[in-house]
């Protein structure tokens, strides 16, 4: 009698999975490739999964973030060092743009936690912080900050939100609201470079005493357009010079003028964020240039 596999008559007997077994032991090569493919397709898995988790790990732009939104002007000295490190600058007011002014024991304090970005706080000599000010030097570096911007309704505040690098000067503070700023400008002589375009924002009660300002700080470079990637420096520069006259008089821009702002800093992203503690004034620290002076920390 014929054992069930002699003459194949007994291959209808077996299953499947059986029928697999017996052709791949006869086919080595067979079964090679399929574990081969097998550990590929498990090797790939593990290392897509390890990458992920480290990307999860290595960005460190949320933390960062939430650090720099938690600050405020008006907490102490030790605050901000204690989040941030230990200042990179300690520079006595009153020297810079603004040499004019009395020190009156006030100091700015430069941090440079990462390379890409600034901060600056202005302290008194109790400690206290009057001015917070951010300054992003990365296209994607982009933390957010809120300000409160006048009534909505009765009762109600109006919290508007911007972000580094992403906002536009002209987002900010939407022209519509009719709310009270001023565009603020400075731009050092030839051989300074440095340079200042924004705008101060201040309404009493409903911006909690507060001053807000926001605009172009030339310690970080290219000045991003929502159009181009070119630096507008030299573009906001030739806007200084034509309309200084009436910056430094504090009087309404010639229409054309106007247009060509509004057009602006329509395209300007904004790469400073700045504001003071209660009951204290931005244009008291910072009359002409806000935030981090580039010639001081070179």
């Amino acid at each position: 009698m014929d054992s069930p596999d002699e003459g194949g008559s007994g291959h209808s007997d077996l299953s499947a999975g059986e029928r697999f077994s017996r052709f791949t032991k006869r086919n080595v090569l067979l079964t090679v490739v399929l574990f081969s493919s097998s550990l590929v397709t498990a090797v790939s898995t593990l290392v897509t999964a390890v990458v992920t988790l480290n990307n999860s790990r290595s960005d460190w732009h949320p933390a960062e973030y939430r650090k720099l939104r938690e600050l405020h002007a008006g907490y102490s000295i030790e605050k901000f060092r204690e989040k941030l490190g230990v200042p990179a600058f300690r520079i006595p007011f009153g020297t810079g743009p603004n040499d004019d002014l009395p020190d009156e024991g006030y100091t700015r304090n430069v941090f440079r936690p990462r390379q890409d970005y600034w901060v600056e706080v202005i302290s008194d000599p109790t400690g206290r912080t009057v001015t917070y000010s951010v300054t992003s030097c990365r296209a994607d570096f982009q933390p957010t900050f809120s300000f409160r911007g006048g009534k909505e309704t009765v009762g109600e505040f109006k919290e508007f939100r911007l972000a580094l690098n992403k906002t536009s000067m002209s987002e900010a503070l939407p022209a519509k609201r009719g709310l009270p700023s001023s565009i603020q400008a400075w731009f050092a002589g030839a051989g300074g470079r440095a340079a200042f375009v924004g705008r101060v924002f201040d309404v009493g009660e409903d911006s909690d005493y507060r001053q807000f300002a926001w605009g172009l700080n030339d310690v970080c470079r290219p000045w991003l357009s929502t159009d181009s990637k070119a630096d507008s420096f030299s573009v906001w520069e030739s806007w200084y010079v034509k309309n200084r006259a009436s910056l430094e008089a504090k009087s309404p821009l010639p229409a054309t003028a106007q247009r060509e702002t509004d057009e602006l800093m329509a395209r300007s992203l904004i790469n400073t964020y700045t504001e003071s503690a209660v009951d204290a004034t931005l244009t008291r620290f910072y009359p002409s240039f806000i935030g981090v002076y580039r010639l001081q920390v070179r």
